[in-house]
This record gives structure tokens, C-alpha cells and sequence, in this order.
């Protein structure tokens, strides 16, 4: 028997039985090795991003994984990277013809993606696609979008799926063209201590961010393009930090990754940011915490020229 909607949302399941999901938070995208090694993640994750991932949750988490996982989960492909392998077919998730797509990039407990999905259900139909790597984070957020109600009907398929994983895999097998948004909400700057001169110093692990030249790539790749390229909602790609640092860095890896060989121009353009309410509709726990330390909220906007 399975936990009503009811026990889902407050994390507790009432049954004893623990139903096996179709989705395991030890799934992960295979490698084959006739891969370029250059362009294939490892097969083993290192310590730091294991610790970074969490562990499996509680019970009554993978319990309401378990339950919950055929509504809003997306599962892992397996085999090689596109070109040589498959990207997620994201259009069969969804019911009804093609509408606008967002993609959030690590949502942590999904406080902006619940928001914007409930908000979208009564408005544009627009869909809404989010990615995170730390398992329990994104069970909560799985049970946020039961309880507020984002499947209209039982038998509805809700406007929202969810990555449970590494995003810079999942952006590798985005389908090409199929997002108009993609946005990357206070990104973990890796920011640590060292000791410089003798002092205790802050320093950055650059090198660890989500935001690489490669995946710049792969988020232009899956932006599409709108006749109106001075729109900041077409083809956008959009930031919210604390880190100023982090600010200077994603210009500087979106110089570096929109850089042509042939002639044709940049592929990124600076924009006007929009209106909060179209994409950051709600101050999250984690920007709540960074005002109230005094941090300035630094908000950017991309969008593909090419």
C-alpha cells in the first residue's frame, strides 16, 4: 500500500512496505570507452563531489521518492555522450503540445522552481525543467510540488521534471535548442581559506564551479533563438549570486566559450536583466541568509547571439 499525498508532503510515510522505485539515486550516466576521454566525466566521482551529493536521504525520503519519482523525476540516460550517444527526449515528459521551457540549474530545495511552476500552471502553461545533485535537497522539492498541488487532475503530468544528478551531465544530453531560459541561481562559488604569506587569506577553487567553458557550451547549445535577439527572455541565460567573484567569472568564461572561429561573432550578449517575478519570484532561504550578512545580490542576464 502505498503513503498518501498527505504523508508525502510532511516527509513521513505511513506504510511498511517500501515500494522499489524506478529510479535510483545510484543511477548514473555510463561511460562507454570508445569515449574521448577529454570530453567524458570520470566514472568515479571524486570524494569532493560525493560529499557534495549527499547521501540517499532518510527512508521515508526514498520512500516518497519511490512514490513520487514517475511524476516528476527525469531518469538517467546510459551510454555515450552525444554525438555518439542519445539526448533526453524532454518533450515525452510532458502532455499537450510545445510550450516555452526553463531550466533551473541546482534548485536545492526548489523554494524559485516550486513557485514558478504553480504560478506557470494558471498562466502560459510554461514548462519547467530543474536539475540538482544533492539527492535530499531534491526529494523535498519533490514533495513541495505534491503538496501545493502542481498535477491539476490524478492522472495529469504536472508541468515540471526534475534531474536528480550531476548537471553538467544532464546539460551534455539537453536537447539542442529546446530551452528559452536557462538560469543558474547562487551557484556554490567555492570559495575556501588558504594560507598566503602567512596569513590566512579567502581563495577560490575556480576549477570546481559548474560554470566551465564547456558547459557555457552546452547551455547555448540548448538555448534556442527568437527573431527578437535584443529580448532578454529569448535564448536567455541568467545569474544570481552573492559573489561579485563569481560575477567576473562567468563574464569571463562566456567571452572565452562565445569566442568564433569563423567570423560570425560572439555567441553571448549582455542584456537587461528582466523583472524578478518572470524568473526569481521568490527570496529563497539561501538569499534571505546572504542579505541578512550584509551580501549585495548581483543579478546578470546572457542571451545566444548565435
Amino acid at each position: 500500500m502505498h503513503a498518501s499525498t498527505e504523508d508525502v508532503a510532511d516527509g513521513e510515510v505511513t506504510s511498511e512496505e517500501d515500494p522499489l522505485p524506478h529510479f535510483s539515486l545510484d543511477d548514473e550516466c555510463d561511460i562507454d570507452d570508445d569515449v574521448d576521454t577529454e570530453l567524458a566525466a570520470p566514472k568515479k566521482k571524486p570524494k569532493w563531489w560525493v560529499r557534495r551529493a549527499g547521501r540517499r536521504g532518510t527512508k521515508s525520503q526514498r520512500r516518497a521518492l519511490a512514490l513520487l519519482s514517475d511524476r516528476y523525476v527525469i531518469p538517467p540516460v546510459r551510454g555515450p555522450y552525444p554525438p555518439k550517444g542519445p539526448r533526453f527526449d524532454l518533450g515525452a515528459f510532458f502532455d499537450g503540445p510545445d510550450a516555452p521551457a526553463t531550466l533551473e540549474v541546482g534548485f536545492g530545495t526548489g523554494e524559485v522552481l516550486v513557485e514558478n511552476v504553480v504560478a506557470a500552471a494558471g498562466a502560459d502553461g510554461r514548462r519547467y525543467v530543474g536539475v540538482e545533485t544533492h539527492s535530499p535537497s531534491a526529494i523535498k522539492c519533490l514533495q513541495a510540488l505534491e503538496a501545493r498541488g502542481c498535477r491539476k487532475k490524478k492522472n495529469d503530468r504536472a508541468n515540471v521534471r526534475v534531474f536528480i544528478g550531476d548537471a553538467a551531465n544532464f546539460l551534455r544530453r539537453a536537447p539542442l535548442g529546446y530551452f528559452d531560459r536557462i538560469v543558474l541561481t547562487f551557484p556554490d562559488p567555492w570559495s575556501l581559506y588558504c594560507v598566503a604569506d602567512g596569513k590566512m587569506r579567502g581563495c577560490e577553487d575556480e576549477g570546481r564551479r559548474i560554470l566551465q567553458v564547456s558547459t557555457a557550451r552546452d547551455i547555448r547549445r540548448a538555448l534556442h533563438m527568437e527573431d527578437d535577439a535584443l529580448s532578454c527572455l529569448a535564448g536567455s541565460f541568467l545569474l544570481a549570486t552573492d559573489v561579485f567573484s563569481y560575477v567576473e567569472w562567468a563574464e569571463r568564461v562566456l567571452e572565452e566559450e562565445g569566442k568564433d572561429e569563423c567570423g560570425d561573432g560572439p555567441g553571448w550578449k549582455r542584456a537587461d536583466v528582466p523583472d524578478r517575478s518572470l524568473w526569481l519570484p521568490v527570496v529563497s532561504k539561501y538569499e534571505q541568509k546572504a542579505i541578512d550578512e550584509g551580501r549585495d545580490i548581483h543579478l546578470r542576464c546572457w542571451i545566444r547571439t548565435r
